[in-house]
């Protein structure tokens, strides 16, 4: 034998494709001379990770035919550090003077994955120089180590040729499923390019793991999960995950009629109101955004489902009568703001009515949920006297709306549509043209690592939005994940990330 027993039994047998790295080279590595100026973090995770996923991660991955040797990479994004931790290790393994890792991907040393990179190749360069430098630190020798090649935008997913498509679908699969490109999927790739990324998005939908990727999603939007004050947290995330497994709209995490436990098993959404709304009606929404005048969890309803912050635009949320407001939220300009306690530590004492035009409708929704998300019949919205500004009594919160009748009330308006209480509301913001495309801005922060902050093109939202109501009217999580990362603006924009 050419190895040790030890060293081969290093690498157990992979289901043998005829997917082979150099397939995937579409030119020559960009100047070698560069790698050289560059740290071995920097040169492994912009240069060598999408070569390694390519050439090992189909098989050497927890649940791979190779899950269970010395050699598994681990798929989370953030776990770049240790995978370069892992190929130095497996590095130090030699067939004389060849690093094992190299022996077996070109199969000089019978691998039971067979050839999977051409020596000679740019993929064969990329390697080699990555476990060179392990033993053999380079020494830089040019001014500019970072090469000027910047992906083009294209028009069609026919425009990526398939090593970029590899590297971009192993870019978001550990974010999606938790793995990376498997080999039936390796191999529609080879044989369609770019195209082959909504057969291959199909079947990341088809994994049961992508239920992770909506709870994970969800419990990020609302920082909600595990338990806390006798509160399950873990309520919306729970959702999320029913309505991925049993293929429901994703608008129904907003109007689900009834809420999960652990083990998916229908229950009462635990808030007590005579009306549900999704994830809206959990304390964990409720509790977890408790705040005076209901201005949170006003707020959070529009940034997390519609992706609006205050002041919307006047054609999507029409303004109440300034004179329904209490004195305080009536006022546009200094002159106007005849109450003091508005410049005490709330806002800014001027140009209320701006934005509490809106908010009032939006937080007279919440007026009979408590601060532990149980709603209470008696609420009535008014001032606590002795209270901080914004608080009602028994814990409740104030109204915006000095009619004590009109207070107590949790009729409203929402996108200009009237509302009896926030199910009916929850109805209207789901159905609305905002609901779709916001998801898919949620759907893209979620796996990008963006946040609302970040600006995206509302016209790839809409596209996108198009996309997945093309595959059904009430799209489900899986329609919006196939149109999102089918859209070769988005998948342009991953690969250009990744350049640096």
């Amino acid at each position: 034998m050419r190895a040790s027993l030890a060293l081969a039994l290093l690498f157990t047998g992979c289901l043998n494709t005829s997917a082979r790295l150099d397939d995937l080279d579409a030119a020559a590595p960009l100047g070698e001379a560069s790698w050289d100026c560059q740290s071995d973090e920097a040169f492994f995770r912009d240069t060598a990770w999408p070569k390694v996923v390519a050439v090992c991660a189909g098989c050497h991955q927890a649940g791979g035919q190779s899950g269970n040797t010395r050699f598994v990479l681990l798929p989370e994004d953030s776990a770049i550090a240790d995978n370069l931790a892992r190929v130095r290790d497996a590095a130090k393994l030699k067939d004389g003077a060849t690093p094992l890792l190299l022996a077996k991907a070109t199969n000089i040393i019978t691998h039971g994955g067979g050839e999977r990179v051409k020596k000679g190749s740019a993929s064969y360069a990329i390697l080699k120089h990555l476990l060179t430098r392990f033993d053999h630190p380079p020494t830089c020798a040019v001014g500019d180590p970072w090469p000027k090649t910047p992906i083009v935008k294209p028009v069609a997913l026919a425009d990526f040729d398939s090593e970029q498509t590899l590297a971009y679908l192993n870019k978001i699969a550990p974010l999606l499923v938790e793995r990376f490109v498997g080999p039936s999927e390796m191999q529609k790739v080879i044989e369609k390019k770019g195209l082959a990324i909504p057969d291959v998005l199909k079947s990341f939908t088809e994994d049961p793991r992508l239920e992770n990727a909506a709870r994970r999603m969800i419990e990020r939007l609302l920082t909600a999960s595990g338990t806390r004050d006798g509160i399950d947290f873990s309520l919306p995330g729970n959702l999320a995950v029913h309505l991925v497994r049993e293929k429901r709209p994703w608008s129904e995490i907003l109007t689900a009629a009834r809420c999960y436990d652990a083990d998916d098993r229908a229950i009462d959404c635990d808030s007590g109101a005579p009306f549900t709304a999704g994830v809206l009606t959990t304390r964990a929404y409720l509790a977890g955004r408790a705040s005076r005048f209901n201005l949170t969890r006003a707020s959070t309803l529009m940034n997390a489902f519609a992706c609006f912050t205050y002041p919307l635009p006047d054609d999507v949320q029409p303004r109440i009568d300034k004179t329904r407001l209490i004195p305080m939220f009536q006022a546009t300009t200094p002159e106007e703001q005849s109450d003091d306690r508005a410049t005490s530590g709330f806002g800014n004492g001027f140009g209320c009515y701006q934005c509490h035009g809106q908010f009032s409708l939006h937080a007279q929704l919440f007026v009979k949920f408590d601060r532990a998300g149980r709603w209470q019949a008696k609420a009535n919205g008014l001032q606590d006297p002795e209270g901080e500004l914004g608080n009602s009594t028994e814990r409740l919160m104030t109204s915006h709306l000095n009619d004590p009748s009109a207070a107590a009330a949790e009729v409203s308006q929402v996108f200009g549509k009237p509302v009896q209480h926030l199910g009916d509301a929850a109805k209207v913001v789901a159905s609305a043209p905002s609901f779709v495309p916001c998801a898919a801005r949620k759907i893209l922060n979620a796996t990008t690592g963006t946040d609302a902050a970040t600006t995206i093109d509302p016209a790839l939202l809409a596209a996108i939005a198009t996309a997945a109501r093309a595959r059904a009217a009430d799209p489900t999580f899986a329609d919006l994940v196939i149109a999102t990362f089918s859209d070769p603006v988005v998948v342009a924009s991953v690969l250009q990330g990744n350049q640096k």
